[in-house]
């Protein structure tokens, strides 16, 4: 179960569009090419087939933003993949992304935000953003420092169920 702070966050945020970033756009993309990829592309070697199964799940109640700068960031981490995977994991990607809404958000708008100058263009772009979309990270640093100025922000940790431990 997801803690109560991401569950009054989903609530609040169903109008507005689900912002993803790049880690969590390519394990949402690659997952839905091949789930095998989760297991042995280096990429994904932070997510686990159940994280993957809770971002397709998210990606059917919201619809998915993006912006330029993380397409790229997304094509640049893709290119990772061994040769063989990766003409038809493009493919597969490009005949996905089109249904993304893409916000295009101009370097002057960015380039002066405190959050370049700590976070780099991709992340300013994305709280830039965050005002009108809800943005999911697995940038923990990213996360607080909008939480901190009242953003709608997730982190994939408060959407994963918490581990009950059981008394030795």
């Amino acid at each position: 179960m997801i803690n109560s702070y991401a569950q009054a966050v989903l609530a609040q945020s169903r109008s507005k569009y689900l912002l993803l970033d790049s880690n969590l756009l390519i394990l949402l993309l690659l997952g839905s090419y091949d789930i095998k990829l989760i297991a042995s592309f280096k990429r994904l070697s932070n997510f686990s087939t159940a994280d993957f199964q809770m971002m397709r799940d998210l990606s059917q109640s919201f619809k998915i933003a993006t912006s330029a700068h993380v397409l790229t960031e997304v094509s640049n981490l893709a290119k990772d993949l061994p040769q063989h995977q990766r003409q038809n994991a493009f493919s597969y990607i490009a005949s996905r992304i089109v249904y993304l809404k893409e916000n295009v958000v101009a370097v002057e708008e960015v380039a002066s935000n405190a959050e370049f100058t700590s976070f780099g263009i991709t992340d300013a772009v994305l709280a830039n953003l965050c005002g009108s979309h809800l943005l999911l990270t697995n940038d923990r640093r990213l996360a607080a420092h909008l939480r901190n100025k009242r953003q709608s922000v997730l982190t994939l940790d408060d959407l994963r169920p918490k581990k009950s431990g059981r008394p030795h």
